[in-house]
């Protein structure tokens, strides 16, 4: 039994080093642990910019507030890409490296509008 719950784990949880990349991506969401996690990647010279995709929730038709660390990220968001930017911005990333979109609902619209602020910034 133990063979297989260790099998199972070792196909479901893949451990990828990080790469340099032309940017990196943060798809909506209201945790800030994932923008503090792209402002460490940027420090560390992984991209030059950090994409946010994300307006409001398609269920509730806005977006609910930070999950975690309310002390912190403690300001009024209208959307993902406003909540991620300030996580950014409070996380040593400078305006200039943030790019992004605030219309998207669900995952497909954040890659397609991504696609669309990477084009129009000339990145892709």
């Amino acid at each position: 039994m133990n063979a297989i719950i260790k099998d199972i784990g070792e196909f479901i949880f893949v451990e990828n080093s990080p790469e340099k990349a032309d940017g990196i991506m943060v798809v909506g969401g209201s945790h800030p642990e994932l923008g503090e996690k792209a402002a460490e990647l940027w420090k560390n010279g992984y991209a030059p910019y950090i994409f946010i995709g994300g307006g409001v929730s398609i269920k509730s038709g806005s977006f609910p507030g930070p999950r975690s660390k309310e002390d912190v990220y403690n300001k009024s968001y209208e959307t993902e890409y406003d909540f991620f930017s300030d996580v950014l911005l409070i996380n040593g990333v400078p305006q200039s490296a943030i790019l992004g979109e605030n219309r998207s609902s669900y995952t497909r619209e954040n890659a397609l509008f991504a696609k669309e602020v990477a084009e129009e910034n000339h990145i892709c």
